[in-house]
């Protein structure tokens, strides 16, 4: 096994960083990677497939995000002798928010983070597949949470970080998604290795279906609920205790139905 830096804490960091120099713009990042052989045959591309000689990957992926709503899905198919492939989707957005409240503002208050997850998680083969999901606060110092998903998915979670900020005082809320499928193994909340494998495999990571944010519970330092939160952010989104205002039903049904349905036409179109 070879440890290497994972790729989404390139993904992850970098857009952070900037966002911390760009005065609170919400910033919006999604990257596609899938490769073969040790990294060496890499593509972008939303679907395809990489050979080299009688090894192959067959790819599709697909990212996309608005501010707390994010779309993911990484697919693989691969054959090879002690070498790796694997496909990547990873999405984030970061937005500046302030949370004002006429009884609170100047003190300390705690936030309670929760969002629903819809998709499917499968492999076989000598693949494997999970799905990462990451909340960071900065307020002003960074407070960070990582959440691994194996299996496939349909609920609310609860996010089990308690993050705290000032009311009335701008902080950013960064959130971040990651599919991965192939040849590499999970280390359940700090990213994962790449490793060299024999054979067959192949998987899936399509949590198109979104992710949402539906709870941003605002206390008080003694975590007592602060009924008079008003939420404000740069993205012109709208915040409320109970999340992201999202889409009407029909719409976000429209972008479940249609995504998958491309990456699956994609896929099928490269064998």
């Amino acid at each position: 096994m070879r440890k290497r830096l994972p790729a989404f804490q390139w993904a992850v960091a970098l857009p952070f960083i900037f966002g911390q120099l760009s005065w609170g713009a919400p910033i919006y990042h999604t990257q596609t990677t899938a490769c073969l052989d040790s990294s060496a045959l890499c593509s972008s591309a939303a679907s395809g497939t990489l050979t080299n000689g009688v090894e192959f990957n067959t790819f599709a992926q697909a990212a996309s995000a608005t501010p707390g709503i994010m779309h993911i899905a990484a697919q693989s198919s691969f054959n090879v002798a002690n070498s790796e492939a694997w496909s990547l989707g990873f999405v984030s957005y970061q937005d500046t928010i302030t949370i004002s409240s006429a009884t609170k503002n100047g003190q300390l208050g705690q936030l309670h983070l929760g969002y629903h997850i819809d998709g499917s998680v499968s492999q076989g083969g000598v693949a494997d597949a999970f799905l990462q999901v990451g909340v960071r606060v900065f307020a002003p110092t960074l407070q960070n949470y990582v959440a691994d998903y194996n299996t496939s998915q349909n609920g609310s979670y609860a996010v089990s970080k308690v993050f705290t900020f000032t009311y009335g005082t701008p902080f950013d809320l960064y959130l971040s998604m990651q599919a991965m499928v192939g040849t590499a193994v999970d280390l359940s909340g700090s990213g994962y290795n790449l490793v060299n494998r024999t054979g067959a495999g192949s998987g899936q990571v399509n949590f198109i279906n979104t992710l949402i944010v539906n709870q941003l519970t605002t206390n008080d330092i003694n975590d007592v609920n602060v009924a008079d939160s008003i939420f404000t952010a740069d993205s012109g989104a709208t915040y409320t205790q109970a999340g992201v205002q999202t889409p009407e039903p029909g719409s976000m049904a429209l972008v479940g139905l249609a995504l998958p349905g491309l990456l699956l036409l994609r896929l099928r179109t490269t064998r």
